[in-house]
């Protein structure tokens, strides 16, 4: 009952913080499933991951985060299970107690989900994996040989900007990753080996759904390029084009700079025109840039009206989480994480009061009044997330009214670039080597 209600809360938090995406296969339902990911948000990753499976899920955390006052409690009411490290300053004694729970917990059926890097990071590419991964699973499957199979499935998080109110947050879930009887038969004989040879797949696997790159600088292109992909509202997309990318630097790096290039001039120029990449797909003709001028306007500023009230209701909130994020600043990996915690604390003790102030003020009127706000708070949130699209789209109804040359050589140029990205991502796909 407990594990619900702050699962669920956590989950609600979250989807409010960021846009989340669930994308991949379904999580089973039933069965022992060992959920591996990459580690890129602090606690946000085991939300986001809460949220996908469905069910309850055992995390694996760091023994000092046990050990702090409202993180700790957290931790045991969520079921948890510490992690003893040598650089923490501990023996690792206590992982034997960990590793029993876990095989536990997988041979009754269970959910277990760690991140095999070991820590939380803001590097662009997946740091080394520690092998506890693959000791659990062995371990687990060794002590119940005749139970079900444990499956292994690796979720890859993606954040837009993991620091920043209503970006997106994508959950890719790949396949799993199977323990076949030559595995089982090598870790008998060489359980070093064997263990070894599950964690090298289970990087693999790990890697097919998460963006590695060598330098962030790649990253801005890489968007840009995932934007004009034909498939460019799925993650998969940018995993592919930078697949694409590491395959031309290798084999044609100078076609790799004259795409860039193309890519870089052509957002340049939407920028200074004050559009998204996106306006520029959309297909005007006839009346309509009028109709859809008036149609984006009308939502923005009657939005912007309704919102007020919600906006003007939780400023102190807001502003509050605004300070502490400066005064405290924090490793960006954990930016997010201070964010959500001391968001949440604000506002529902903000909400306490206002419901409080609104009763004593208005009587029944105001306990109406109070229930109403929060709704005037989400639609506020609404306006904060898609003012700037509204305003876009007015922005280009009226460049396709006054200016249409203009617009359809912009229309030009993004096509001729959704093709040849195109074109590249076949041919990875196919295995060609003639990019």
């Amino acid at each position: 009952m407990l594990y619900s209600l702050i699962s669920g809360l956590f989950c609600l938090a979250v989807r409010l913080f960021y846009r989340c995406r669930h994308l991949g296969i379904e999580l089973p339902i039933d069965g022992p499933v060992l959920l591996v990911a990459n580690h890129p948000n602090g606690l946000i990753d085991p939300v986001m991951l809460m949220d996908r499976a469905h069910r309850p899920v055992r995390f694996l955390g760091k023994a000092p985060l046990f050990k702090m006052p409202v993180i700790g409690w957290l931790m045991r009411q969520l079921k948890c299970l510490p992690v003893y490290r040598s650089q923490d300053g501990q023996g690792t004694g206590g992982n034997q107690n960990t590793f029993v729970a876990v095989s536990d917990a997988l041979n009754s059926g269970g959910v277990v989900c760690l991140f095999p890097e070991g820590i939380s990071h803001d590097e662009p590419q997946l740091q080394p994996l520690k092998t506890g991964a693959a000791r659990m699973a062995f371990d687990a499957l060794f002590a119940a040989p005749e139970g079900p199979p444990i499956r292994i499935i690796p979720v890859g998080l993606r954040y837009e900007d993991k620091s920043v109110f209503r970006t997106e947050a994508i959950a890719l879930v790949g396949h799993s990753i199977a323990i076949d009887d030559a595995l089982m038969n090598t870790y008998a004989d060489d359980p070093r080996g064997a263990v070894l040879d599950l964690t090298q797949r289970i990087d693999a696997a790990i890697r097919d759904v998460t963006l590695n790159l060598d330098d962030w600088a790649q990253l801005p292109a890489l968007d840009i390029a995932r934007q004009l992909y034909p498939a460019g509202e799925d993650v998969v997309s940018i995993l592919n084009v930078a697949q694409a990318e590491r395959l031309l630097a290798g084999e044609q790096p100078a076609r790799l700079s004259s795409i860039k290039r193309q890519l870089v001039e052509f957002k340049e120029d939407t920028d200074w025109l004050g559009l998204n990449l996106l306006d520029v797909k959309t297909d005007l003709g006839g009346p309509s840039p009028l109709i859809m001028t008036l149609s984006a306007a009308g939502r923005l500023f009657g939005l912007a009206a309704v919102s007020l009230v919600g906006i003007i209701a939780y400023a102190v909130p807001y502003l509050s989480v605004r300070l502490v994020e400066r005064v405290k600043p924090v490793d960006r990996d954990v930016v997010a994480t201070v964010k959500l915690l001391s968001g949440m604390l604000f506002f529902m003790s903000w909400q306490v009061l206002l419901s409080f102030g609104c009763a004593w003020v208005g009587g029944l009127f105001g306990v109406f009044l109070s229930c109403l706000l929060p709704g005037f708070g989400y639609l506020a949130l609404i306006w904060i997330e898609r003012k700037d699209i509204y305003w876009r789209r007015c922005r280009y109804a009226l460049l396709a009214l006054h200016r249409p040359k203009l617009r359809s050589s912009l229309q030009a140029r993004r096509r001729q670039l959704e093709v040849e990205l195109g074109a590249l991502v076949r041919q990875l796909e196919n295995g060609s080597r003639s990019v």
